[in-house]
C-alpha cells in the first residue's frame, strides 16, 4: 500500500468509518469513504464525491435532514 492509498485513523476518520458500517443514512464523507474515493493525501474525497458522483443521475437522490444530503446506505452500496 502506498503512501497515497492509506487513510489515517483520526477520530474524526474513526467515526465516519462506524457511520458507514452501521447507519442507515450517510452524509458525504461517509458515500466518499464507501467508495474509497481518497486525496493525494490520503483523506476522504468529499469533495470529489459530491461533485462527480452525486451529481450523476445513477446515483440515487439525496434525502435532505436538517440542511444536509444523506444516502440511504443500501442504495449507495448497489
Amino acid at each position: 500500500m502506498t503512501d497515497a492509498e492509506k487513510i489515517y485513523l483520526t477520530p474524526d476518520v474513526a467515526t465516519l468509518v462506524a457511520m458507514a458500517r452501521e447507519g442507515e443514512w450517510l452524509n458525504a464523507d461517509a458515500c466518499a469513504f464507501l467508495l474509497s474515493m481518497l486525496t493525494p493525501k490520503g483523506k476522504i474525497n468529499r469533495r470529489g464525491f459530491q461533485e462527480r458522483v452525486a451529481v450523476r443521475t445513477s446515483f440515487p437522490k439525496p434525502l435532505h435532514l436538517g440542511g444536509e444530503k444523506k444516502w440511504k446506505r443500501s442504495e449507495v452500496m448497489t
